[in-house]
């Protein structure tokens, strides 16, 4: 399964925006399980240690960007440097790898799908600046910016409802992330390269 990152926007726009929390122990594999589901891997449960659901009405071709702040287990939203980890595959989420701690999402749909294929972003990966994730594929936020200081961009997949928020971790974490969701729109330059990650 691949996922294709579009370099760069000549415009883009705000139409939407809201703030939410996110502490250090949820877990996204748990993200829209019932009350009482048990995480099969880390041994968690909802809605304990569920994700946050963003209060936001999305739709598909939509970009959200995001700014976070804040720390778990002492990183901020971008992850410990030198320390990379993954949050294995589970409840029909992906495998994703990624800096330890750092700030993942992911977006769901009414119905459950089958499990796409993991994303690494471990290394360069870590700054794509936009990506399409598919629903119940896990995809890296960080800070919302690349180490340039560019904004990243995500776009909205079809069928997708609703978006969840987490640090990756063993769900035991302390601290938390504040982060501030926007919608906007982007516009392709044409002409630009295209890169695709598996």
């Amino acid at each position: 399964m691949k996922f294709v990152i579009l370099f760069g926007f000549s415009v883009w726009a705000m139409s939407g925006q809201v703030q939410t929390t996110v502490p250090g122990n949820r877990v996204i594999t748990l993200a829209g399980q019932p009350n009482g589901t048990r995480s099969v891997n880390n041994s968690r449960s909802a809605p304990a240690d569920s994700p946050i659901p963003v209060n936001l009405t999305i739709a598909a071709g939509q970009t959200l960007y995001f700014e976070a702040t804040g720390a778990v287990d002492g990183a901020g939203p971008d992850g410990r440097t030198n320390c990379n980890e993954a949050v294995v595959a589970e409840l029909g989420v992906a495998r994703v790898e990624g800096a330890c701690r750092s700030l993942v999402g992911m977006f769901l749909g009414d119905t459950t799908r089958v499990q796409p294929a993991g994303l690494n972003f471990i290394g360069d990966a870590k700054n794509l600046p936009l990506l399409r994730p598919l629903i119940q594929q896990p995809f890296l936020i960080g800070s919302g910016f690349t180490a340039e200081g560019e904004r990243k961009g995500i776009l909205v997949p079809a069928g997708a409802t609703r978006l969840f928020l987490a640090a990756t971790g063993p769900g035991t974490s302390t601290g938390s992330i504040t982060v501030r969701v926007s919608v906007g729109r982007g516009v392709e330059i044409p002409g630009n390269p295209v890169r695709v990650s598996g």
